[in-house]
């Protein structure tokens, strides 16, 4: 069994029962072991992967998953300005 470090990308085997492609996530924490692994999806959706069902991400993924990181915090950033708007009283 291939043992991986926290911050690497991984692919979930698993998940292709339930899309096109595995979903990706960072490792954030390690089972004992190897055995399991903690990701992070690129919107913070933490989940399980067995390590059976865990392989390094390709390049093209992890920078799917990077364009995702930053689509999401410019979507983030740009909620929060007119949420500050809205509370001083401005218009969109």
């Amino acid at each position: 069994m291939t043992t991986f470090s926290s911050g690497d990308y991984l692919a979930d085997e698993s998940t292709r029962e339930f899309a096109p492609s595995p979903w990706v996530g960072r490792v954030v924490h390690i089972y004992p072991g190897g055995t399991a692994y903690r990701a992070v999806s690129p919107t913070g959706w933490v989940w399980t992967i067995a390590g059976c069902y865990a392989r390094l991400a390709t390049e093209e993924e992890t920078a799917v998953y990077e364009a995702k990181v930053t689509r999401t915090s410019q979507q983030r950033d740009a909620l929060a300005a007119q949420l500050e708007s809205l509370n001083r009283g401005g218009r969109r």
